[in-house]
């Protein structure tokens, strides 16, 4: 009895057991036995070779996906890039009203350029009509 006992507690799920009592607290990954004994979220028939980052869930090789040095499952994934879109298009649109605000104020100043230099082509041509007759 004591042997079948002292197997019991070499067995892999007690290991594993003892490992998370251990390592509550700690941010450590599981033994590699762990992964091992786990399956592939959509392939129960196959092994998992990586964990989500996101959900935590296992999948296998074909599932899992590595973006920006993380791995990820597929509706992760999609989540991640369907977010991304709405903070570009929400920097866009920023953009554009700070293009139109840019256009609208080059617009003035040239006005304002154009107007002034007017203004002062006028002025000495009157001055000059002013010279002609009092020269006359």
């Amino acid at each position: 009895m004591r042997n079948i006992g002292r197997a019991c507690l070499r067995s892999p799920a007690l290991r594993l057991l003892r490992f998370r009592r251990r390592h509550r607290f700690r941010n450590l990954r599981p033994p590699m036995s762990e992964l091992a004994a786990r399956r592939c979220f959509h392939h129960p028939g196959r092994e998992a070779a990586a964990r989500c980052t996101q959900c935590g869930r296992f999948f296998c090789r074909e599932c899992a996906v590595e973006h920006e040095d993380r791995i990820l499952c597929a509706p992760c994934l999609r989540k991640l890039v369907r977010a991304e879109p709405e903070r570009r298009e929400a920097l866009a649109l920023g953009a554009r009203i700070f293009q139109c605000a840019l256009g609208i104020l080059a617009a003035w100043f040239l006005f304002y350029v154009f107007g002034e230099a007017f203004l002062a082509f006028r002025r000495r041509l009157r001055e000059r009509a002013e010279r002609d007759a009092r020269g006359n």
